[in-house]
């Protein structure tokens, strides 16, 4: 096969299968600087045991040395910072069940990310708050 004849092929466009309009920032802006919070939740299947605690202090070992702001819930851990962060440490915790042993891990993620204003955890919480007290 002939990868410079491959990479020189003309790609249709694909947007329209975007169903979102485009980033309302201009090109010289750098998006990834923007703040996100992601929530992960990492499982490692077939370990033989129904306790995975090992496994969690291990991934909140790596979260603790990535420096990012993050929380461990009884159901995963959430993380702020950019998007360049965020995705170089949950590479590093998804691979942290390997290295314990696991052979098959699944991970799950759900990215939040806010393009008009920076946003934290805590800041999500309190508007949640002064909401309820109004009411």
């Amino acid at each position: 096969m002939n990868v410079e004849r491959l990479s020189s092929f003309p790609l249709p466009s694909l947007s329209f299968l975007l169903p979102f309009s485009p980033s309302p920032f201009p090109p010289d802006i750098v998006v990834s600087a923007i703040m996100v919070i992601a929530e992960i939740t990492v499982t490692p299947l077939g370990t033989g045991s129904p306790s995975l605690s090992k496994y969690v202090a291990a991934c909140a070992k790596v979260l603790n040395e990535s420096g990012l702001n993050h929380t461990l819930t009884p159901m995963g851990s959430v993380i702020e910072g950019t998007l360049d962060q965020i995705l170089e440490v949950i590479r590093k915790v998804h691979s942290v069940p390997f290295t314990q042993g696991a052979q098959r891990v699944s991970t799950r993620i759900v990215i939040d990310e806010r393009r008009d204003k920076d946003v934290t955890g805590k800041d999500k919480i309190q508007s949640v708050q002064s909401k309820l007290a109004g009411q």
